[in-house]
């Protein structure tokens, strides 16, 4: 049954990082920018929607200039945004996403613990419209990738 991206619910995706830490100990990271460009070369071979690097630069400047210690993203897939935002918060900066799909949910967190950066990010699963009214506290950014909640 596919979900509200026309994803099918039990996909089943090997994070692309796999081949940057094949040769490094188990649990360790590799840099952020190998891990994005990784799943920006595999997403369109999958049929995946990410912002890419391009779209990305514009983030970029969002968290350079801005400067949010917290960010709230609806709709996180692979966390390749989650990562491209992540990887320029000052200390203490959080990002909490929502991600519907938990196999896209799972495969984010192993992105993103890829990518060195799990002590900012968190991953939630489940309908935005159920878990939203749920999450407490303020952000000072807010991202959405997907507005069929909406």
């Amino acid at each position: 049954m596919p979900n509200n991206r026309g994803l099918p619910r039990t996909l089943s995706w090997v994070a692309p990082t796999d081949r940057f830490t094949r040769e490094k100990t188990p649990g360790s990271s590799v840099n952020p920018e190998e891990v994005m460009k990784s799943i920006a070369e595999a997403a369109p071979r999958r049929g995946l929607p990410i912002i890419g690097p391009k779209r990305g630069l514009f983030l970029d400047e969002v968290v350079k200039e801005y400067g949010p210690k917290t960010i709230l993203e609806v709709g996180t897939l692979v966390g390749y945004s989650a990562i491209r935002m992540a990887r320029l918060l000052k200390k203490g900066g959080r990002i909490t996403c929502v991600e519907v799909n938990e196999d896209m949910a799972q495969v984010a967190r192993s992105n993103v613990e890829k990518a060195g950066l799990a002590d900012r990010v968190e991953v939630i699963v489940g309908d935005a419209k159920n878990i939203l009214p749920t999450i407490e506290g303020d952000f000072d950014r807010i991202s959405c990738d997907n507005f069929a909640w909406a």
